[in-house]
């Protein structure tokens, strides 16, 4: 079975070193807020995501070197 960890270390990176993010699509949130959708560009997935909070009960504090996003559709 090949898993992230296995391409992580394929590739030479720490697993350690790579913060999984998981999001959905909801297109718009109850906020009124933009999310993503099945047509969103990377650059699109990319600015959701900075946009993120940043409180540290949901984020870490020091940030990991890689970021790895996964969309749950």
């Amino acid at each position: 079975m090949l898993t992230l960890n296995a391409l992580l270390t394929a590739a030479n990176i720490s697993p350690r070193d790579v913060l999984a993010i998981r999001h959905t699509f909801v297109e718009l949130h109850d906020d009124g807020n933009p999310g993503l959708s099945p047509h969103s560009t990377d650059e699109d997935i990319l600015n959701y995501t900075a946009g993120q909070s940043s409180d540290a009960q949901k984020f870490p504090r020091n940030l990991l070197r890689f970021w790895a996003v996964f969309i749950k559709n």
